[in-house]
């Protein structure tokens, strides 16, 4: 399911893509996560920082995906803003049906 999230991604034009709250498995072009210990183990390049306060630039990066990561966040509504904030073409994330922010993304639209 991932591949076929990348591939979408990719063929409405997003080159650079960056995974947010990556952990060790980053999905895309580089990954950004806080823990330091995730990011030791990255099967890619990575950054060191926090979601909330993503260290790009406005529109720096052609999409951004967020799997399983925004529960994590003390506030997913910021993530999901900075994720917007740097992305030019699209932001995609997948959260478990019983997290809270799911469910309001989804009310959302």
């Amino acid at each position: 399911m991932i591949e076929r999230v990348l591939q979408t991604i990719k063929s409405a034009g997003a080159k650079t893509i960056i995974d947010v709250c990556c952990g060790s498995t980053v999905i895309g072009g580089f990954g950004i996560d806080i823990c330091n210990t995730a990011l030791v183990k990255a099967n890619k390049p990575v950054i060191n920082g926090d979601a909330l306060q993503l260290p790009l630039k406005n529109d720096s990066v052609d999409g951004a995906v967020c799997f399983l990561g925004l529960h994590h966040l003390k506030d997913p509504y910021i993530g999901i803003k900075e994720m917007s904030r740097v992305s030019k073409k699209s932001i995609v994330f997948f959260e478990p049906l019983d997290v809270a922010v799911t469910r309001i993304a989804v009310a959302l639209g």
